[in-house]
């Protein structure tokens, strides 16, 4: 039977003034999407909440290495005090002199000593190692001195710069290039969609140098919250970017437009909290404080505040983890690339194929 114009069409909904608009089920399909887009991102930003405030919310000492210097017993009582006051969450570790404890402190081997070996005791910090640890300790030192007639002298080894009070630049400087990482290639992907890798990889290295290169200046010698080497501060932000942007480019090859949740998982929900940018990893849980030097967030925090702070006392470690990230992140950017290429190609060349006589 042959079927009437109202039933070959789809039920239009119409506009004011009389005009035809979509199919209605065209609309309603758009609408489940878009609402499940924003449930998407409820949970998301539920989810980071959570994050920082299980790691950085409630921050308390847990295993804080500090270095107690000064004869066995005065050393003794006097750190026995201390961990008492700190609730068991320092750990002690003996040095023979003042100068070797500092050295630690420099080397970032320590947050602190206690020098008992002076008429008065005192307490060592590093503010630039970590303001929320020195602050921790400070308030150890306060609630000892309160309690009873032991007081420490606090003497500020490395203080913050004046441009950055609170030791928060540093998070600001990684949430900023992080954004600019992968926020930006999602708007890329989303306006320019035919770029082929080459092209793609170009836009990706103008981004990282360029973008970090702005964010550097901004931070460091127009507003003075991060001091040291500008060309190592640059290069390390821009490492940082590039890994942003090249693990959003490879969940975007893998997992398509829900490519936002795995890059935001693992670069926000999970890296921002364990980096110790915001709360000194001593500070954190035992899961945020094990992740978190492994993970590029935290790496490239660790590189960033010793550039900044400690030039002289570069780790390795940190390096080399950025440098994996990068590299890693590079090739699984150009494999799943290529591999997405030749099926591409292999599809191309079936449906030129004829088909074969039956």
């Amino acid at each position: 039977m042959a079927q009437t114009a109202d039933q070959q069409l789809p039920q239009l909904v119409p506009r004011p003034g009389g005009s035809q608009a979509r199919p209605a089920p065209l609309i309603r399909d758009e609408t489940r999407t878009a609402l499940a887009v924003g449930l998407i991102g409820i949970v998301l930003a539920s989810l980071f909440a959570a994050s920082l405030v299980v790691a950085v919310g409630r921050p308390r000492p847990r295993g804080v290495p500090i270095a107690a210097v000064g004869g066995a017993g005065a050393r003794h009582a006097i750190t026995r005090a201390f961990e008492k006051a700190a609730g068991g969450g320092i750990e002690i570790r003996i040095y023979a002199t003042e100068l070797g404890a500092v050295r630690a402190i420099t080397n970032q081997r320590v947050y602190g000593a206690v020098i008992s070996s002076e008429r008065v005791p005192k307490l060592l910090v590093s503010s630039a190692s970590s303001g929320s640890v020195a602050d921790a300790l400070k308030a150890v030192a306060e609630g000892l001195a309160a309690r009873s007639a032991l007081k420490l002298a606090v003497d500020d080894l490395h203080p913050l710069p004046a441009g950055d009070p609170q030791g928060l630049v540093l998070l600001y400087a990684l949430i900023a290039t992080m954004l600019l990482g992968f926020v930006t290639t999602f708007l890329i992907q989303i306006n320019a969609p035919e770029l082929a890798l080459a092209q793609w990889l170009g836009c990706a290295a103008f981004l990282a140098v360029f973008g970090s290169l702005a964010v550097t200046l901004i931070v460091g010698p127009i507003l003075g919250g991060l001091p040291g080497s500008f060309p190592a501060l640059w290069a390390a932000l821009a490492g940082w970017v590039a890994i942003c942007s090249l693990i959003a480019r490879t969940m975007l090859a893998l997992v398509g437009r829900f490519a936002a949740v795995p890059t935001v998982a693992f670069i926000v929900i999970l890296g921002i909290p364990s980096s110790g940018a915001a709360v000194g990893r001593p500070l954190l849980p035992a899961f945020y404080r094990a992740i978190g030097r492994w993970l590029p967030d935290g790496a490239t925090a660790d590189v960033t505040r010793t550039i900044a702070y400690f030039p002289d006392h570069q780790h390795l470690a940190p390096i080399v983890i950025e440098t994996l990230w990068l590299v890693g992140s590079l090739a699984a950017v150009i494999a799943v690339g290529t591999m997405r290429s030749r099926r591409a190609l292999q599809r191309d060349r079936s449906r030129r194929e004829p088909a074969p006589a039956s």
